[in-house]
């Protein structure tokens, strides 16, 4: 054990106040050395005390309290930050993390592991051809001198264990494995073994090389899809609008019936819902917010849409048009065909109009008999 080191009296009545305990002095020492000892520790303390004081009040001073930082402006409180910085700072976002300062490495590594989960989940190769390829690609040197040994033996059926060390001879002579590591031959064989490793890697796994462009082309249309998916969110409120607009305008449309001629016919509710209904087909929607829709282009393809889906309906109504402008005769009135400028009432009409008109005038006929 270490020797004892004997505390002077004074430091046993420092230690004994410090503990809490009450100091007992040596009973062989005289009232006056007692006194002494007592006045000596008291000083002690008291110079323990101040020094405690002192550092709390340096500490202090180095920083302000909190009722004075709540005082100081946003500019003092930049200009402090740019003194302890080192750098002048302007604003509080340039204190905030910037993009580019994300931990990098821990992005490669998530993209590696997805890339990893995404060839697997393909098909495009398993998990034993997986390890079987990281511990290839650990030892180029073997990967290399398996390959050309079974290509050996390929030539030379009679394998024996003599021939195998010979074999293994000339490999380690050939890329200069047998020489000292500083030697040229040495550094050159290790780069002929790397090559060739390389080739027969790519070769025997080409699935997993070619995984890096197969996850590219998935991230590209994944992200694409996202991008597509925003716009179509931030567009269809617009474009719904300006569905409304446009099937609102469609109580009439402009219907070509006769040579040259075109009558205002007036169009339904329910065929302008039945419209709508179709310009707000999510796949229609979609598929015209992608390719930057116009508003008069979709206008036009409603009023196509009216026309030819409702044919027959609008033709009736032009008809009744067609023959009020060319024929004077109406109900109560013979219908003897006579025209304006005379001749057959037919003559410019499609055949799918004469038959229009002529269903028209049938039914007048029925209603005036």
């Amino acid at each position: 054990m270490p020797d004892q080191v004997e505390l002077s009296p004074e430091k046993k009545a420092a230690l004994a106040r410090f503990k809490g305990e009450e100091f007992k002095p040596d009973p062989v020492k005289t009232q006056e050395e007692i006194a002494a000892e007592k006045e000596a520790a008291d000083k002690l303390l008291a110079d323990q005390e101040a020094e405690r004081i002192r550092l709390e009040e340096e500490e202090k001073k180095k920083s302000p309290p909190a009722s004075v930082i709540q005082e100081l402006t946003d500019e003092e409180l930049l200009e402090i930050a740019s003194k302890k910085s080192g750098r002048k700072i302007t604003s509080w976002d340039e204190l905030k993390p910037k993009p580019e300062e994300i931990d990098k490495e821990k992005l490669a590594e998530k993209r590696e592991a997805d890339k990893l989960s995404f060839g697997l989940q393909k098909g495009l190769f398993n998990k034993k051809q997986f390890e079987n390829f990281i511990s290839d690609s650990k030892d180029p040197i073997g990967l290399v001198y398996a390959a050309e040994l079974q290509e050996a033996k390929k030539e030379d059926p009679a394998w024996d264990e003599e021939k195998e060390k010979e074999f293994k001879d000339e490999f380690e002579e050939k890329f200069g494995l047998n020489l000292d590591q500083t030697s040229s031959k040495f550094k050159r064989g290790q780069k002929q073994l790397n090559i060739i490793a390389e080739n027969i890697l790519k070769s025997t796994y080409a699935p997993i090389y070619n995984l890096e462009s197969e996850y590219g082309r998935h991230e590209s249309e994944t992200n694409q899809q996202a991008a597509n998916k925003q716009k179509i969110l931030e567009t269809a409120p617009v474009y719904k609008k300006e569905i409304d607009e446009i099937v609102t305008g469609l109580s009439t449309v402009d219907f070509p019936f006769g040579k040259d001629e075109t009558y205002t016919v007036p169009v339904s509710q329910e065929i302008r819902d039945s419209v709508k209904e179709i310009l707000l087909d999510r796949d229609f929607v979609s598929s015209q917010i992608l390719k930057r829709y116009k508003k008069e282009e979709i206008a036009q393809i409603a009023t196509n849409m009216v026309i030819t889906q409702n044919y027959p309906a609008l033709a009736y109504e032009a008809a009744k048009l067609y023959r009020a402008k060319h024929e004077k005769g109406v109900r109560g009135i013979p219908e003897v065909g006579r025209i304006e400028n005379g001749g057959d009432p037919y003559e410019n009409l499609t055949e799918p109009q004469r038959t229009a008109l002529k269903f028209f005038k049938s039914e007048v006929k029925t209603t005036a008999n």
